[in-house]
């Protein structure tokens, strides 16, 4: 084999090393990658589907009236079918739209209120042959369309039909077969002439005789081309027979509900009633409730309505100031309250990339994150302190001093590593709560002093075996005792197995939960891991990017010191020797 070629292997052989040890890291760093990615993402793009690979925020633009304005889109038309979209102007993000004054039109009208079961409701004159009372019959408009009824006047039938769902729509339809199939498709006809609909030109077969639905023509008659929205208005033929799949049929059983209100049989819908009255209070179905009051109760308003055609329709407006009708060209900013129907290939898209940084802010700022750090770096350097000194002058007298029943102790010291710690956390709390130690860190600190992990020192024994004896031997002739050469020069020349004791410290103590569970119950001494706890109830639901954003900066420090001290805790992992 010749040079080049023994070169050309070693490389393959590194790659194929670097590939096999990407792929195993690859478990521990998506979801890593994944929880950093979701820190910075906006509430509705954590929950969208599917997910983002990278913090982005998308947005789409309208041109409307001359001036491109970010929308929200509420129906995109693609799950219907029709591809026209249903949209809402967020004028709070960009300019105004304006058009010439001229081109507002005003209806001046007039809002009617009037006092109907105790509650002010906006109502309507409407015609009605005069009573010799004089009162008025007028229509309830709003959200207060309902009224009381004694629940012995309450009558209902129960009646079944067949629904048809095409276009985004539920359409009732009579089938021409008694039963239905389990699969396949089933021919039925339009029970009652459709609601027009409005439709992409993309979508219509060349013809326009026919929409192009789930792979099928549908026929339809146009009833309006494009009238500046870019969308067409067609409706289903009740005239023809419809081959529909079983899978977009399904059946209603209902029941309807009737009530004996102002001299009339009236559709409605009976709401919770209470306990304590015998009658039922009902919501109107079908149409307003029409009342009699009397005229000197019907408060009258002045209003006035602007509208303007955008987008092939008229749509109801509200200008900013109040146009100038004397100069039809002035120009008139307004905003549009209601949302609007575009097709979808007028609309902008674009996905730039925001990372939501003040997702770290809110984290920190909701709840007190800097209290709960300063507590837990507290208890993590008295713990490493202890840990450290503790665990190192035990691992050293069981590496150096010989003493009777010295590989006895330390055998039974191996053993207890093979207690769980959860066997001995009931005892362990029965005893701190009778030292009077409940809520306060001292059974979070003071065992640590006391040499309390058997593997750290089980770590320092093996590092310090591979010290060369004669170095004690000289630190013994200059004079030095035990605990002098354990401090001047085994600790010193541990270096490696300190740094690797305290990183493995701290990294347990700050992601330590069950210990401050038991033990701290005051909220300014909880640690770390328990405000994140609590920003799990808080933000879980409401805000999960901010719960996020705090998982990421609690594993912050941990990363970090790993990092710092990377050469000497990989050293010290390895318990390498001394050489020379």
């Amino acid at each position: 084999m010749t040079g080049s070629e023994g070169r050309r292997e070693s490389r393959r052989y590194r790659a194929l090393v670097y590939a096999v040890l990407i792929g195993g890291a690859l478990p521990i760093l998506l979801p890593f990658y994944w929880l950093v990615l979701s820190s910075l993402k906006t509430k509705e793009r954590v929950e969208a589907y599917p997910p983002d690979w990278l913090p982005v925020v998308p947005r789409t633009f309208l041109t409307v009236a001359g001036t491109e304005l970010q929308v929200k889109v509420f129906d995109d038309g693609l799950a219907s079918g029709t591809h026209v979209c249903r949209v809402k102007v967020l004028h709070e993000r960009g300019p105004l739209p304006t058009v010439p004054a001229g081109a507002l039109t005003l209806t001046r009208t007039e809002e009617c209120y009037a006092l109907v079961d105790g509650v002010r409701c906006r109502v309507v004159p409407v015609d009605a042959p005069p009573v010799p009372d004089g009162t008025v019959a007028v229509e309830l408009r709003g959200a207060l369309e309902t009224a009381r009824v004694p629940a012995a006047a309450l009558r209902s039938t129960t009646e079944s039909r067949c629904l048809w769902h095409v276009l985004g729509v539920e359409l009732p339809v009579t089938a021409d077969v008694p039963s239905w199939p389990e699969a396949g498709s089933v021919p039925v006809r339009l029970a009652a002439p459709p609601e027009p609909l409005r439709v992409a030109p993309q979508v219509l077969a060349a013809d326009g005789a026919a929409v192009r639905y789930r792979g099928r023509d549908l026929p339809v008659e146009v009833l309006s081309d494009d009238r500046g929205g870019g969308w067409w208005t067609v409706a289903l033929r009740t005239d023809v027979t419809y081959d529909v799949p079983v899978s977009e049929l399904r059946t209603e059983t209902r029941t309807r509900h009737w009530a004996r209100l102002d001299d009339r049989d009236v559709p409605v819908r009976p709401l919770a009633a209470g306990a304590e009255t015998d009658t039922v209070p009902v919501e109107l179905v079908g149409r307003p409730r029409v009342v009699r009051v009397a005229p000197a109760a019907l408060e009258r308003r002045p209003a006035e309505v602007y509208t303007v055609r955008l987008l092939g329709e008229e749509v109801r407006v509200e200008p900013v100031e109040r146009p100038r009708l004397d100069d039809p060209q002035a120009p008139v900013a307004f905003r549009v309250p209601g949302p609007l129907t575009v097709v979808a290939e007028r609309l902008r898209h674009e996905r730039p990339l925001e990372p939501q940084w003040g997702n770290y802010a809110a984290a920190w700022r909701e709840q007190t994150f800097d209290r709960y750090v300063v507590n837990t770096l507290f208890i993590a350097a008295l713990v490493v302190l202890g840990t450290v000194l503790s665990c190192g002058l035990v691992g050293y007298a069981f590496a150096r001093l010989d003493f009777r029943g010295r590989d006895v102790l330390f055998l039974v010291l191996l053993a207890t590593m093979m207690i769980p710690g959860q066997v001995t956390s009931i005892p362990t709390f029965v005893l701190f709560v009778k030292f009077g130690w409940l809520d306060s860190y001292k059974p979070l600190i003071l065992p640590a002093m006391l040499a309390s992990s058997a593997f750290f020192i089980f770590l320092y024994r093996q590092f310090m075996l591979t010290i060369p004896v004669d170095l004690e031997d000289s630190a013994r002739i200059d004079g030095c005792g035990p605990l002098q050469t354990w401090w001047l020069i085994i600790m010193p020349l541990s270096k490696p197995i300190v740094v690797t004791v305290a990183v493995f410290t701290f990294i347990g103590v700050w992601n330590d939960f069950l210990g401050p569970l038991l033990y701290i119950n005051s909220d300014e001494k909880q640690t770390v891991a328990l405000g994140l706890q609590s920003f799990k109830s808080a933000f879980q639901y409401d805000d999960p990017q901010v719960l996020m954003a705090a998982s990421v900066m609690m594993m912050l420090p941990s990363i970090v010191m790993f990092f710092l001290a990377q050469r000497a805790f990989i050293r010290g992992v390895v318990v390498s020797g001394v050489k020379g």
